[in-house]
């Protein structure tokens, strides 16, 4: 007996556009606000230049990763 995955599959490796892109903005909100927290203050102005720093590097590695994901999806083909 066969059982036909198909449909699951082709749900799996459907493209994800909004997904990723949600993760990370996610994930920039989660370290502004422990930035925020860290620097007790919301006024950028006001922020070391650690901070700065840190911000650019996590918004760099998020990016990538994001564009990795992008580039690792395929289209399932029929």
């Amino acid at each position: 007996m066969r059982i036909d995955n198909s449909g699951r599959v082709r749900e799996r490796r459907k493209k994800r556009l909004f997904t990723p892109i949600l993760y990370f903005i996610a994930e920039l909100m989660v370290v502004g606000l422990v930035l925020v927290i860290w620097e007790m203050g919301f006024d950028l102005r006001t922020w070391s230049s650690g901070s700065y720093i840190a911000f650019i590097l996590v918004f760099i590695y998020g990016f990538m990763k994001t564009i990795h994901v992008y580039g690792r999806q395929k289209d399932y083909q029929e």
